[in-house]
């Protein structure tokens, strides 16, 4: 059986530059942030923690996110949409794959996504079931 961890956050560099007060300092939270990312094996976000716009994707001008060619994930990300769109492949192993039908497929999407090798998993300790 599969784990799900719900956490609802914001990021205090997102917060703070949105406010025009800067960000982005590696400092004593920056190993609370990398700890609380550790044997994740998929993520399941909204289109605003992804895409900071509403409204359809700008073909002429694709949006990819808020952190640059190498996202913090490292994992597949399911971002719930209205608009589709194709999926995403970033460096890293960050791929994300828009969801236009549901929670429930998203969830269902990541579960089918997670890596056999997440260390401590079901899967990491007894190979295929």
């Amino acid at each position: 059986m599969s784990k799900l961890r719900l956490k609802i956050s914001m990021s205090v560099d997102v917060f703070r530059e949105s406010r025009g007060l800067g960000g982005g300092e590696v400092d004593a939270s920056t190993a609370v942030v990398e700890a609380s990312l550790a044997n994740i094996g998929a993520t399941i976000m909204g289109l605003n923690i992804f895409g900071g716009h509403p409204g359809p994707w700008s073909a002429a001008d694709p949006w990819t996110g808020w952190w640059g060619p190498d996202p913090p994930f490292h994992h597949p990300v399911f971002v719930l949409t209205h608009h589709a769109r194709a999926p995403l492949p970033m460096q890293g192993g960050t791929t994300f794959t828009f969801v236009t039908d549901g929670i429930e497929s998203a969830l269902a999407q990541a579960r089918a996504a997670v890596s056999w090798s997440i260390p401590g998993s079901i899967r990491d300790r007894f190979g295929t079931l």
